[in-house]
């Protein structure tokens, strides 16, 4: 699995990322590359990166604090929010997202990505409807 730090916290900036490997083979080339390939990486973005990975990892072991669990919690009363304006609507319409079982959390949760697919339901003509 490949990681990056700006998907995770929001510091696009810092041009940070990490891997999850298996192949102990495929993870000493990947050191290999990364040594010779981060010369140029700047130190100031790997400290800063060290050190909010530092904060989140603290977050992690308190519930009222963690990082990942408010932005779960955000995202998910984004979604009611948006669906329930949707459901409102004659002419659009949002997919559904399955469920899915989450190893970070420990149980199935339902997906509430970034972004939405705003479909409509019939032929319209989208300006005109988004315009009013």
């Amino acid at each position: 699995m490949l990681f990056t730090f700006s998907k995770i916290t929001g510091h696009a900036g810092s041009r940070i990322g990490w891997a999850l490997v298996k192949d102990k083979e495929v993870a000493k080339k990947m050191v290999e590359y990364i040594i010779v390939n981060s010369i140029g990486v700047s130190k100031e973005s790997q400290i800063r990166t060290a050190k909010i990975l530092k904060v989140l990892k603290e977050t992690c072991k308190s519930e009222a604090e963690n990082f990942f669990e408010y932005g779960h919690e955000m995202m998910k009363n984004r979604w009611e929010k948006l669906r329930g304006v949707v459901k409102e609507s004659d002419v659009f319409s949002l997919p559904k997202y399955p469920e899915a079982y989450c190893y970070f959390f420990g149980k199935t949760l339902g997906s509430y990505p970034a972004f939405a697919w705003l479909g409509t339901k019939e032929e319209t003509d989208l300006v005109n409807e988004l315009i009013c």
